[in-house]
């Protein structure tokens, strides 16, 4: 039920078959921290599908939105322990399944992390060329003084 920003894409789906009154609902959970693991940016959420014909033992069959396609991984919590999920990506969502039908779920974007070393790593370069380029031409004029005041 819950929609990203733009109000387009579900932030979650359920993958299976439900009643009519089936509920998927994510909300995020900005009390619980981040599996100590998790690379790069992280968004933890609770998630909790309500339908009378399910059991709490179940597996449940989530895709989850990442809407940038990002390399992700995705943790659910298990008492004090988060343990990481094998996941696939489908389009704008990663499909993972999860014990029982409700959890705590931590999605990590590593390719966010990766995009910001890249930043910072290009900023760097450019920072080097323009100081490189302003010491040539302060040479430059230097060398020209100097080769004007001689004649």
């Amino acid at each position: 039920m819950e929609k990203n920003e733009s109000g387009k894409m579900s932030l979650a789906l359920a993958d299976g078959d439900y009643t009519d009154e089936a509920e998927l609902h994510i909300f995020a959970n900005a009390e619980e921290a981040a599996p100590a693991q998790a690379k790069g940016k992280t968004v933890v959420y609770d998630v909790i599908l309500e339908d009378r014909d399910l059991s709490d033992t179940e597996k449940t069959t989530l895709r989850l939105l990442n809407e940038n396609k990002e390399k992700v991984s995705v943790w659910q919590k298990n008492g004090e322990d988060w343990k990481e999920l094998d996941t696939k990506n489908r389009g704008k969502y990663v499909v993972c399944k999860i014990d029982g039908t409700e959890g705590t779920l931590c999605i990590s974007y590593e390719g966010a992390a990766k995009k910001t070393l890249l930043f910072v790593c290009m900023a760097g370069i450019a920072a080097v060329a323009v100081i490189f380029g302003a010491v040539k031409l302060k040479k430059g004029r230097k060398q020209k003084k100097q080769t004007e005041t001689e004649e």
